[in-house]
């Protein structure tokens, strides 16, 4: 027989109940069905600590330990922010793998053109970039390389701006839940 956790739509479990007694649950309220049996409800350390379902899982948490929540939050939207950035970035309709090797190639090319103010000379330059589809992108002149890194400008930015936006969704959420369902 199954077992379910009952909370709130915030996570907070108020009860359970074994599936053939299962009662129609009113709107804001949630079922989640337990992996592991919870013979009685556990007894809490303190009255303001609550139980949470955090991830499918029954966790214990005080008003103490919301800010640590938190600061994992913050250290995840960091790391989803990095993982973001060193994936690709679009350009005339295609995608341009930005890992840390295309990234010192394409410095290597910004170089040139920083310091002579033209595209390679070398024979070897295709005057183009491979893209993630395995297909050539022209890059004929300074002007499209200018685009090209204006490209990777605003992906950049826009990730941060994703993950300032997250943040502050994080600063405002007061229960384990709301954290949680902070996600990329």
């Amino acid at each position: 027989m199954i077992q379910y956790a009952l909370s709130y739509t915030d996570g907070e479990v108020y009860g359970f109940v074994e599936s053939d007694r299962m009662p129609d649950l009113p709107p804001g309220q949630i079922a989640h069905v337990m992996v592991e049996r919870v013979p009685c409800f556990p007894r809490m350390a303190a009255p303001t600590t609550k139980l949470y379902v955090i991830n499918g899982e029954l966790q214990k948490v005080g008003p103490d330990e919301v800010p640590a929540l938190r600061a994992e939050k913050n250290a995840e939207i960091n790391a989803w922010k990095l993982e973001a950035n060193n994936t690709y970035f679009d350009f005339q309709g295609k995608q341009i793998a930005y890992r840390e090797s295309d990234r010192v190639e394409i410095q290597a090319i910004n170089n040139v053109v920083l310091l002579t103010g033209e595209m390679p000379a070398d024979p070897d330059w295709p005057a183009a970039w491979k893209t993630v589809d395995n297909t050539w992108l022209p890059l004929p002149d300074v002007e499209t390389w200018k685009a090209f890194n204006l490209a990777i400008a605003a992906r950049g930015t826009a990730h941060f701006k994703r993950a300032q936006e997250l943040k502050a969704g994080l600063a405002t959420a007061t229960t384990p839940a709301e954290i949680d369902a902070i996600r990329w």
